[in-house]
């Protein structure tokens, strides 16, 4: 036992020391350069995902639409206010928990108050054209500290889907990429089709997830599981033990390979990968509450390109192994 947790301090200080590293070194992110290119950043990657943001409104001629649960990343809220001074029109839809602060800075921004569950969407939309979507809110602990991604691409008419809601599963055509969108609460197919294309799987399966409580997406990730599929599922160490240990307990007495992350800060991500080739992202976790009463963006991409596929390799390599397999014992009934 003793060996056991030295073992597991050796480990934990080694993953500290690399995400510790990792957040001293962030790169400089470059806005997309190429129109209808996908672009992923990642901090786990040392991508500056603040950096980032503020560079895309830095660049802003016109106006900056903004959907988001939380705000509050005080140089990304000056480089904001600064881009209103030199009037740029700035519209922000924030959640109630967000809202009171921001309408101290922003007095135009607005509330859905007919939404039953949150606004939990993260979007930025420049100038009506460059995208910005994910998992990250716009806090610094968010940008800098919880593992999160962002997508970012140059398209009119992606842009001109989610300024006017719509969604619906549409079909966008990127760099002979096909990316299907559907907006929550209201695309109420979302559900299913997530769950077909799990159900489609055939050789691997990545799951990393914030928070994990729908036991439809369980039931589809173990039916891929039993048929031979390569499933590997990372969740947030907190979580683990608090809203999604009944999902975590269900997963890891099926076998299937179970990560827990180790670092300071949150595993905040929203994603699965199929075969390596279909990427589903986007701000919902598999809750319930995402799919009936949020207000969220999904997104399917596939196929990913060579580049993409290169990111993500990396993505998860980084996260696993600054992960902890979780003890035999940990979800014993």
């Amino acid at each position: 036992m003793r060996f056991q947790r030295l073992i597991f301090l050796i480990c934990a200080l080694f993953t500290l020391f690399i995400l510790l590293s990792l957040g001293l070194s962030l790169s400089y992110p470059e806005l997309p350069s190429q129109p209808g290119k996908i672009y992923f950043y990642s901090n786990q990657k040392r991508d500056d995902l603040g950096l980032l943001l503020q560079e895309a409104f830095k660049s802003a001629q016109k106006s900056i639409a903004i959907s988001i649960f939380n705000f509050s990343d005080r140089q990304l809220l000056k480089t904001l206010k600064e881009a209103e001074l030199r009037g740029v029109d700035v519209q922000i839809f924030a959640d109630e928990s967000a809202f009171y602060q921001l309408e101290k800075i922003f007095p135009q921004v607005c509330q859905d108050t007919k939404l039953q569950g949150l606004m939990h969407r993260k979007i930025v939309i420049i100038d009506d054209h460059l995208v910005f979507m994910g998992s990250a809110n716009f806090t610094k602990e968010s940008l800098q500290v919880h593992e999160n991604i962002l997508l970012a691409v140059d398209s009119t008419s992606l842009a001109e889907a989610l300024l006017h809601e719509k969604g619906g599963g549409r079909s966008y055509i990127f760099s002979h990429q096909t990316a299907e969108l559907f907006l929550l609460p209201q695309d109420k197919e979302a559900e299913k089709t997530l769950i077909d294309r799990i159900n489609g799987a055939q050789k691997s399966l990545k799951v990393a997830m914030f928070t994990w409580t729908s036991a439809r997406f369980a039931e589809a990730v173990i039916a891929a599981h039993k048929r031979g599929v390569l499933v590997e599922v990372a969740l947030d160490r907190q979580s683990c033990h608090g809203t999604s240990r009944k999902i975590a307990r269900l997963l890891h007495r099926e076998g299937i390979a179970l990560f827990q992350n180790q670092g300071p800060g949150l595993l905040h991500h929203k994603f699965a990968l199929i075969d390596d080739t279909t990427l589903i992202t986007g701000s919902a976790n598999w809750t319930v509450g995402a799919f009936k009463r949020n207000a969220e963006v999904v997104l399917i991409l596939n196929p990913l390109t060579a580049e993409q596929q290169h990111f993500f390799s990396d993505l998860w390599a980084i996260l696993t192994l600054s992960s902890k397999r979780p003890d035999k014992l940990a979800y014993a009934a």
